[in-house]
């Protein structure tokens, strides 16, 4: 079935209000959407979510559908539409960590850092628990590397090597992460050489 075929599907289906095949359809979609992410194909994922985002009854059913929209908006880097998607996104589902870490993302990209720190301060408060999913143990990682970014940002230094080093010691074999350890270490030399050299 071509890409066409499976949105004219969707849509038909939205407008029956017919929640099975949407369902079915959609998990069409988000395959899709996976591969095209490994292919790192970002503007092609959104010509095909951008027929999707007035869509009330399907951006309801399934709230994901704007999520990767909204990153895919952030990697070709139109942070202000990632924006806008990010919010609607959060009046759906305010309290899904990755809703929330993705908010922060598309937040930090903007330069909200204040406003990222807030919205990561509240996965911790929602992961407390020891007993979490892989997944749930990765936002929550990555969570600390975010904060550790924005606390820099805002400097606010003794936050930033707390949640770096938080981050660092946190990582392990089998837990996602959306930045390879060698990245983190780079920058955190990077950023040191950069205060050393404001300092000087």
């Amino acid at each position: 079935m071509s890409n066409s075929i499976l949105m004219n599907n969707i849509l038909k289906s939205a407008k029956r209000k017919d929640p099975n095949s949407l369902r079915i359809y959609l998990n069409q979609l988000k395959s899709i959407i996976v591969a095209l992410n490994h292919q790192k194909k970002y503007n092609t994922i959104i010509t095909l979510l951008s027929k999707l985002e007035t869509q009330k009854y399907i951006v309801d059913y399934d709230y994901w559908i704007l999520i990767e929209y909204g990153l895919a908006l952030y990697e070709i880097k139109s942070y202000e539409k990632a924006l806008e998607i990010s919010k609607i996104f959060m009046k759906i589902e305010p309290q899904d960590p990755y809703c929330i870490f993705t908010y922060a993302l598309i937040l930090r990209s903007n330069k909200l850092h204040n406003k990222a720190i807030v919205q990561l301060n509240i996965i911790f408060n929602n992961l407390k628990s020891e007993n979490l999913d892989k997944e749930c143990k990765s936002i929550l990682n990555d969570a600390r590397y975010l904060l550790a970014l924005s606390y820099f940002e805002t400097n606010q230094l003794d936050l930033f090597y707390l949640y770096y080093n938080e981050h660092l010691l946190h990582r392990k074999r089998g837990i996602p992460s959306i930045v390879q350890k060698r990245d983190v270490l780079k920058e955190i030399n990077d950023i040191e050489l950069l205060l050393k050299y404001r300092n000087a």
